[in-house]
């Protein structure tokens, strides 16, 4: 009896704690930290410049000094300071729409992902055919590890040696989320972070 009392309370403390938008987000910025922020500066020169869709299109207007990139500004960021010849996006809608706005950039625009297992499959039959040996990936920190390691995996499976430079954005993600992230009151909005979160972390394990 003492037992089934302890293993129900546990059950009940971890639900109240996937619940919770907090618990979540605590755990995907803990997800960013195995990945610090960068400079475009440090990072090598690579054959190109692989950008995971997910944060929207790059700002049409200046940005201030300093201030952080979304994926795709870091992407544009990284090409025209010369790390790579080309920009390699598999994505469409407004991510793609707002690219109009540099023409500057060259990019490689591949069928549109599902997901980023399919970004990688794609990504890495684009590296096979053109001879790649070295690809700079930029994503958001907390879902670099499991990225990092699709990426890697896919092309160990189609026999080609690609190195895959870690590069990541976006860093103000958490910012953007609304006030109630931070609560520690149950909602769905605590459900859909902490399954993001326990996604990654599976994703790094699994792959």
């Amino acid at each position: 009896m003492k037992s089934y009392v302890l293993g129900s309370a546990a059950l009940l403390l971890l639900g109240y704690l996937l619940s919770v938008p907090f618990t979540g987000r605590w755990t995907l910025e803990r997800l960013a930290r195995q990945y610090p922020e960068s400079t475009v500066a440090a990072c090598p020169a690579a054959d190109a410049i692989a950008v995971l869709a997910g944060t929207g299109p790059p700002r049409p207007v200046p940005l201030k000094a300093g201030e952080p990139l979304n994926r795709m500004e870091a992407g544009i960021a990284l090409y025209r300071a010369g790390r790579a010849p080309l920009l390699v996006l598999a994505a469409d809608g407004v991510e793609v729409g707002g690219l109009r706005n540099f023409p500057d950039v060259r990019v490689l625009l591949l069928s549109p992902a599902k997901d980023t297992a399919d970004e990688a499959r794609l990504v890495v039959a684009e590296a096979k055919g053109r001879a790649w040996r070295q690809l700079i990936l930029v994503t958001s920190g907390f879902h670099m590890g499991r990225a990092v390691r699709l990426f890697r995996r896919t092309a160990q499976r189609d026999g080609i040696c690609l190195a895959v430079i870690p590069f990541p954005a976006d860093p103000l993600i958490y910012e953007r989320w609304p006030l109630a992230s931070k609560s520690l009151t149950p909602s769905t909005s605590g459900w859909e972070f902490s399954t993001r979160a326990l996604r990654e972390i599976f994703g790094q394990v699994a792959f």
